[in-house]
């Protein structure tokens, strides 16, 4: 099983049927099962990929990275041994590509697989805590489990089946998923041109913005509806879509779901969601 390096959205469903297989047995946790700690240099990128367990992404007080994993699993083994992990540092100072890899899987900048002999290894869940300074970027791909970030740095958050959650002052963001919600919230939109997107097929995408200025906004679903809480006065609404441009249009607004709503929804002065 394949993940690319670019998109979960081309994973092969065979993958999800190995990850919704249960065992059989007490369900067991392990924290702290791998410990990294590295520095970020200026405009580093922090890569993580799972295949199956929740990704979530802090932000550090300092400019060190610091990566914990445990282990969840549901068996009588002591820890699962058909699970390991990895951190490889980039050709770019303070980059870094962190793993969880399933059996005879490999992971690299350009390749991640999985490769589990019968079922061992398919009980276990590995669950990431990442802390990373501000203007780290992000990429976080996921097969199956959510992916949260919170971060003062470009985001690109993909899973397979679970939930995106992202925070961010700083574009672009992509947020993606197949089966699940996607919640982007960007605190401050800058005066650039960063795109923000939002995608799934199975549920519902929310974005939340404190103010809208040079948009090109496009919401659409297939199955459910679209709503907006900014007062979009020359937007074109239908049941299944809204378009509107504000300002020069200069960054691209994108939601999409195919069964689901879509929704821009507006934050407060502090930031916060009413």
């Amino acid at each position: 099983m394949r993940l690319a390096a670019r998109s979960c959205a081309a994973l092969a469903l065979l993958a999800l049927a190995a990850c919704d297989e249960e065992g059989t047995g007490p369900m067991q946790r392990k924290p702290d099962v791998f410990v990294w700690r590295g520095t970020a240099g200026p405009g580093a990128t922090l890569t993580v990929r799972n295949f199956a367990g929740d990704i979530e992404v802090q932000p550090s007080a300092d400019d060190s990275v610091r990566v914990n994993a445990a282990l969840e699993w549901r068996g009588s083994e002591t820890v699962p041994t058909d699970v390991r992990f990895s951190a490889t540092t980039g050709a770019t100072p303070g980059d870094v590509l962190i793993c969880g890899v399933w059996g005879d899987g490999r992971c690299t900048p350009d390749d991640y697989t999985a490769n589990v002999k019968g079922r061992r290894g398919l009980d276990a869940k590995a669950h990431f805590t990442i802390q990373v300074p501000a203007g780290m970027r992000i990429v976080a791909q996921d097969l199956s489990g959510d992916v949260t970030v919170a971060a003062a740095a470009p985001v690109r958050a993909n899973t397979l089946t679970g939930d995106v959650r992202v925070v961010t002052a700083v574009g672009p963001v992509h947020g993606e998923t197949l089966n699940g919600d996607v919640d982007i919230r960007m605190t401050s939109l800058g005066a650039g041109t960063d795109s923000i997107v939002g995608k799934t097929l199975n549920g519902d995408v929310f974005i939340y913005l404190r103010d809208l200025h040079d948009l090109d906004v496009d919401l659409g679903v297939m199955n459910g509806g679209v709503a907006s809480t900014f007062p979009l006065t020359d937007a074109v609404v239908d049941k299944k879509s809204l378009k509107v441009r504000v300002g020069t249009g200069a960054r691209a607004l994108y939601g999409y779901t195919l069964n689901g709503r879509v929704e821009l929804r507006q934050l407060d002065s502090a930031g916060r969601a009413p």
